[in-house]
């Protein structure tokens, strides 16, 4: 039921109690007409709060559009350039020392890590690591990303939360004085970010954990850029079945603009232009395009008939550019970043083994989980540049 339908039934109920109350100005109500006085109330009642309830639900999913849609942060949001570890608090702590402990090679001079294993470990040589550290993974992650670093991201408190997204645009009316407004469809839902697992295995060789000075740093590195090349891959072609994300190519309304092979707008820049005026069609502000790297090297190689590179337009000058192979070849997508968040669980867990034959190898391993989800807050905000 509309807010529209919610007001009619319970304007209805208003009438009905006011002809009963005035009638018990002039005389006695009948038991028939006091329980029908009582269960008109009762039903006015839940009536409005139903309506209220609603009111509330739109309202709040309003707030958050907009805080999204004009780059404002709501709660938790940690956009491009924003480091997630300066939201994190407690001390910071050292990837190489806690790891160098859990593999049972003492923990040195690295007491803090030690009291936290202790306080936080969940069996078999597994913990949650600090906030701290974790939100540098996150953030070496997202530096090391063509996608994952140019899109607000938000911490999920829990392995859920709903943020607003806009399904149509709202519809203004003129109304004569007097006359009520006409109601819009609901032009925003909830949709909720439900974490899916993302897992990782770094094999390390047990001298390299005994003698390596820059271990953390190594092991920062490996693990965040396994997770930026596996992040960018499903926030692009995610499926959304089983254990995978869906990704933005994955939805049905996104704009598209798609060439033939052998046209020659592949190597104009025509095509990007195309793609943010998509974008700005729908009243949104592209503000990045990410091309793969051979798409990419067509346009900036283009010449003109005198020989001389063409330089990229105004037009597509203005927009954040980067360049990544996790997008198919001869494929590029351009977005307004406002329309894009993606959810990350707050914590991240490590655990520390051996597996097969590695025992004979003298090796270990390090594996690193993480729940994360992507969501889209406007599909017309997005524009996938593909062959046909």
């Amino acid at each position: 039921m509309n807010l529209k339908a919610y007001k009619e039934k319970m304007n209805d109920y208003l009438e009905k109690i006011e002809t009963l109350t005035k009638e018990a100005n002039y005389r006695a109500l009948s038991v028939d007409e006091k329980s029908e006085m009582e269960m008109l109330q009762n039903a006015y009642e839940n009536i409005k709060a139903k309506h209220d309830e609603e009111v509330k639900t739109r309202e709040k999913l309003l707030e958050e559009h907009r805080a999204v849609a004009t780059g404002d942060k709501m709660k938790g949001l940690i956009m491009p350039g924003e480091k997630l570890e300066t939201r994190s608090s407690g001390e910071v702590f050292s990837l190489g020392g806690l790891v160098k402990g859990m593999a049972g090679l003492g923990w040195g001079n690295n007491s803090k890590e030690q009291e936290y294993y202790r306080a936080m470990q969940s069996g078999q040589n597994k913990v949650v690591i600090p906030q701290t550290l974790a939100g540098r993974i996150i953030d070496y992650a997202r530096n090391s990303s063509a996608i994952l670093g140019n899109i607000p991201t938000v911490v999920m408190e829990n392995n859920n939360m709903t943020i607003a997204v806009q399904k149509t645009d709202p519809t203004a009316h003129w109304v004569a004085e007097g006359e009520l407004i006409t109601e819009s469809a609901a032009t925003f839902a909830g949709v909720e970010l439900n974490g899916k697992t993302l897992a990782i295995w770094v094999p390390i060789s047990e001298q390299l954990v005994e003698s390596a000075s820059n271990l953390s740093q190594q092991l920062l590195t490996s693990c965040s850029k396994a997770i930026a090349v596996a992040l960018d891959k499903a926030i692009l072609y995610g499926t959304g079945t089983g254990a995978e994300i869906k990704g933005l190519t994955a939805y049905n309304n996104i704009n598209k603009v798609e060439y033939a092979p052998a046209d020659a707008t592949k190597k104009n820049y025509d095509l990007l232009i195309k793609a943010v005026g998509e974008i700005m069609k729908n009243n949104l502000n592209p503000t990045n395009i990410a091309l793969n790297v051979g798409l990419a090297t067509d346009l900036i190689t283009t010449k003109s008939a005198d020989g001389f590179y063409i330089t990229p337009p105004p037009q597509v000058r203005q927009y954040i550019s980067n360049e990544s192979n996790n997008l198919k070849e001869h494929q590029g997508i351009a977005y307004d970043k406002d329309c894009i968040v993606l959810g990350i669980h707050k914590d991240v867990t490590i655990k520390w083994g051996t597996v097969a034959d590695q025992f004979q190898r003298l090796q270990t391993g390090l594996r690193v989980h993480l729940r994360v989800d992507l969501g889209v807050l406007n599909e017309k905000g997005i524009t996938w540049i593909k062959e046909q």
